[in-house]
């Protein structure tokens, strides 16, 4: 297993945000992970780095990449079995190829499995929870191995159990259905399609949307009526084609996404009396007015 010192995370997080890890592990099986998890409580586990911000001022742990966690199985004709660190995009192609269909959400996405799962990522009706059947994570706190099924995983918008647990995933299986390739090629070229008119790409460096939808109302909606496209902070920007995402203009700091983020927020509220709440993760440091921000923007403003 390669472990790194002092290496920096630009190129392994999507807002590529200019920071450097004291140790970065890249486990190669399933029970190194677990050894890593085991033996350094002060970790965090990384797949693409995408829906993630990770503070450019000493983040406060370590780093496990779990790029080579890549395999994926089909156990029968219809049921995929796929390490942490699998592209969604790569299951959403090989679901083709089988003519299975519930991935066609995934063919744009940056995320690993570990990810989509951690935060139900979906898309156009899709939900990962839909053909989700379990998962094998690890339990750092009781130190073992246990298998979650739908019923444990809590799933709603943008959540699940992982969220509130010390668990982390080592492997998920889903089951698919049959369906017919060429409806399903017709879909993951829409979605692409949308991806490309309505998303930046990363060669935008970006997190993907940055406020969670507010129930029965649109995130990016609002922030467009609220004029935020016109907004930057140093190199943080506003994407111009849609609101609710943050680009990486000119090698902004996590100080300027999060000084962003909380001008965004706040318009909305003084607008329209609404708490925008972050969809992005954040991975503090030791820079005590980001840390202030972030609090900040996870707690509901009020009058």
């Amino acid at each position: 297993m390669i472990i790194e010192k002092n290496y920096n995370l630009k190129n392994l997080n999507t807002l590529k945000i200019d920071t450097i890890g004291k140790n970065v592990y890249f486990p190669e099986t399933e029970n190194e992970l677990v050894e890593i998890l085991k033996n350094n409580k002060n970790v965090k586990v990384l797949g693409n780095g995408s829906n993630v911000l990770i503070s450019s001022f000493n983040p406060n742990c370590d780093f496990v990449i779990t790029s080579k966690l890549n395999e994926i199985i089909f156990e029968n004709e219809n049921t995929i079995k796929a390490q942490t660190g699998a592209y969604g995009a790569q299951l959403s192609k090989l679901a083709y190829e089988k003519g299975l269909s519930g991935f066609e959400f995934l063919i744009g996405f940056p995320s690993t499995v570990g990810g989509a799962v951690y935060m139900n990522a979906s898309c156009h009706n899709q939900f990962t929870s839909d053909n989700f059947f379990s998962c094998l994570v690890y339990d750092i706190k009781n130190d073992k191995q246990i298998v979650l099924t739908k019923d444990d995983m809590q799933f709603d918008y943008r959540k699940s159990i992982l969220q509130f647990r010390d668990y982390i995933v080592l492997n998920a299986t889903f089951i698919l259905n049959q369906g017919d390739k060429n409806q399903i090629n017709e879909i993951m070229n829409r979605n692409l399609e949308f991806r490309k008119t309505r998303q930046p790409s990363l060669k935008l460096p970006n997190a993907g949307s940055i406020f969670k939808n507010p129930q029965g109302d649109s995130a990016g909606r609002l922030l467009d009526l609220s004029g935020v496209k016109v907004f930057s902070v140093n190199g943080a920007k506003v994407w111009e084609n849609h609101a609710n995402f943050i680009i990486n203009e000119n090698n902004a700091t996590s100080i300027d996404i999060l000084k962003l983020m909380e001008l965004m927020k706040n318009v909305v509220y003084d607008r329209y009396k609404i708490n925008l709440e972050p969809e992005i993760e954040f991975i503090a440091g030791i820079n005590e007015e980001e840390n202030k921000i972030w609090t900040n923007l996870k707690s509901k403003k009020e009058d």
